[in-house]
Parts: C-alpha cells; structure tokens; sequence
C-alpha cells in the first residue's frame, strides 16, 4: 500500500529505575519514505536515543515523540535504534484495560433472562415456523390462493388463482 502504520510495544524493558531497549525493524520489502516515532514513556527522564532522532514533538496528553525520517530503505536491512531512560515507577504510561480471564476460567456470569425462557422461546418460534410451512405447503394459508392452482399442470404456464382453463394451451386446470 502507499502508506500504513504499525505500532510495536516493547515488553522486554529491565526493571526500574534505570531501563533500556533495542529495537530492529525489518521490512521484507523496500520501503520508498520509512518514518519512525518513538514514543517516550510519561514520568520517564534522561532519554536518549542512539542514533539521535531528528526531531521532536509533544502530544497534547504529554506524551514525547522522537521522529525519524530516514527516507528509502531497503528490503531485508534492519534499522536499528536503542532507548535508555530513568522511570521510578513500574507503572504504564496509560493504565491498561482489564485482563481476559485466563483460558479454562469460568466466564463471569451475565445478567439477562433466564436459559429455560430462551429455550421456551426458541421451543415455541420452532414449532411456529413448522405450522406455517405445513400450511404453505397445503396452500391453506388465509387469505394464499391455492398454490396448485398457480402454473398449469400440463404446460407448467403460470394461471391466476380464479382461472379454470390455462391460458397457453386451453387445458382445465386441477380442481377449477
């Protein structure tokens, strides 16, 4: 594509205070303008990048983006930039969102209506739907002409409900 964006987060970080990271990133294919933006993490001080990034910018949430425009680069090559900092506090910069339940856990239970009212439910609506195909199918429907009255049974030409004889080929329809 022309442009896309990915976001990489590193989990491998020493514990506090003092903490470092490398990241390589490799394409398996050429990329015409590579851009690059290291997020610094709040409450961090002392960050340095290596290499140096090019520019910086604030965020209006505080946080600090360090960019790199490294232009074209090409398929296969790692692109290389190491992160050290200072941070008391093991805390993310943004507090994460709740954890699922680990696999095997019960569910938390859900509020709603009871299971043996969605079995009626689903009980009654199945029982519904059969009556009504049997009833299709006979063509007794209220207010359904009959459904053998509708295509000539020697031509297989449609006829309207009230004719008695096919219009195609003169034959007497069934029961007319």
């Amino acid at each position: 594509t022309r442009g896309f964006q990915f976001e990489y987060y590193v989990d491998g970080i020493a514990p506090p205070p003092q903490r470092a990271f490398t990241l390589d990133l490799v394409f398996p294919l050429a990329i015409e303008d590579l851009r690059v933006a290291v997020e610094q993490p709040l409450r961090s001080s002392a960050f340095t990048l290596t290499p140096p990034a090019a520019e910086t910018t604030t965020t209006p949430a505080g946080f600090t983006h360090h960019l790199y425009r490294v232009g074209r680069w090409p398929a296969g090559k790692a692109w290389r930039v190491q992160a050290a900092y200072r941070k008391e506090d093991a805390n993310p910069s943004i507090a994460r969102a709740a954890e699922p339940p680990p696999p095997g856990a019960a569910a938390p239970r859900q509020a709603g209506p009871p299971t043996w009212l969605w079995a009626t439910l689903i009980a009654v609506a199945g029982i519904l739907a059969g009556l009504g195909i049997w009833l299709l199918r006979r063509g007794r429907l209220p207010g359904r002409p009959d459904a053998r009255r509708l295509y000539c049974p020697h031509c297989g030409a449609r006829a309207r409900p009230r004719d008695r004889y096919c219009g195609k080929c003169g034959r007497p329809l069934a029961g007319g």
